[in-house]
């Protein structure tokens, strides 16, 4: 009999209706009549409750040490509920913290049940299920949603409301057909199978911050960043990974005293490292002045992933050589 690990934290799935408090690992499976699989134990563990969009990188670690004891404990697949908000980083948080040895899923939901059309209790089944499938013992973390399977490497949320928001530029990796699930493809990683380890996590986070840059943007508020006592940055660039004449000073005043991870506000697509040049603000003078680009990821993935460098006690030097293996696919 397969033992499912049940993570409830709480958003759109746990959500009480005019009511304070949130519904527990074990309400939502009696809501939804999945409180009983003849052929696995679900064993439910309420760490945590509160809305996503109030969650904590905290939050993240305890999650991370969490399932790792429900997999030392026996578990043979993982599932976690939370709000939709921030499940991309999470889904990340987990891909970059716990080993390829049972599936972990991460679902939730975009209508509570107080809503018609509510889309909990099928995610919540799919989940269990893929989290219960031996076809994704290997794969890594893996968002559920809307009888999709997503990789947590590219999976973002697209949409406020509609119930297909969660996407990957490249496409699911599978999905639910009749109850069975279908893998047609294996998620593409990069070269390495390297996760930060326990001990990592037992560390006070770093702190990193973000900046998504618009047009005229003079990158004034950058001149704040190490005075508010952020030790990374992380900057959503125009298109390809650019910025104003004005902001490229201001980031070359700073990428040498903290790591500068430069991603693009599209969303999508591979940051440019020598398309263009002979301008401050071009990629290519930017790598000069010390900027690291992020690659495949996005600029939340890219937060993440240079946290948990720089809570390892990275270098920069170190970040820029480990964030060409994770982000660009030679």
């Amino acid at each position: 009999m397969k033992k499912i690990y049940l993570f409830a934290i709480g958003g759109t799935i746990s959500y009480l209706k005019g009511k304070a408090g949130r519904k527990d690992g074990k309400q939502i499976l009696e809501e939804t009549g999945l409180d009983k699989f003849d052929d696995m134990e679900i064993v439910i563990k309420d760490i945590i409750s509160k809305p996503s969009s109030d969650m904590q990188i905290e939050d993240l670690f305890i999650m991370a040490k969490e399932v790792q004891n429900a997999i030392l404990e026996g578990a043979d697949g993982i599932v976690i509920t939370q709000g939709t908000d921030t499940i991309e980083e999470t889904a990340f948080f987990l891909e970059l913290t716990i080993p390829n040895v049972v599936p972990v899923i991460v679902t939730g939901a975009m209508k509570h049940t107080g809503l018609l059309g509510a889309d909990g209790g099928a995610n919540l089944k799919a989940a269990i299920m893929a989290a219960a499938s031996e076809i994704l013992r290997n794969e890594g973390c893996m968002v559920v949603f809307d009888e999709m399977i997503l990789p947590a490497w590219y999976v973002r949320k697209t949409n406020t409301q509609s119930l297909d928001t969660f996407k990957s530029q490249f496409g699911p990796v599978g999905y639910f057909s009749e109850g069975k699930i279908r893998l047609i493809a294996h998620s593409v990683k990069p070269d390495t199978d390297y996760k930060f380890g326990r001990e990592v996590l037992e560390e006070a986070p770093a702190r990193v911050c973000t900046h998504s840059v618009s047009i005229g943007d003079d990158g004034k508020m950058l001149e704040y960043v190490i005075e508010a006592g952020y030790t990374g940055l992380v900057i959503e660039g125009l298109g390809g990974g650019h910025c104003t004449t004005e902001m490229a000073e201001r980031i070359r005043q700073i990428s040498d005293k903290i790591p500068v991870i430069m991603s693009s506000r599209t969303g999508s697509g591979e940051v440019q490292t020598d398309t263009y040049t002979g301008y401050p603000g071009s990629e290519a003078e930017l790598i000069k002045s010390g900027v690291i680009y992020a690659g495949i990821l996005d600029s939340a993935k890219a937060r993440i992933l240079l946290l948990l460098m720089l809570t390892a006690k990275k270098t920069i030097d170190e970040i820029r050589t480990e964030i060409s293996e994770y982000c660009i696919f030679d």
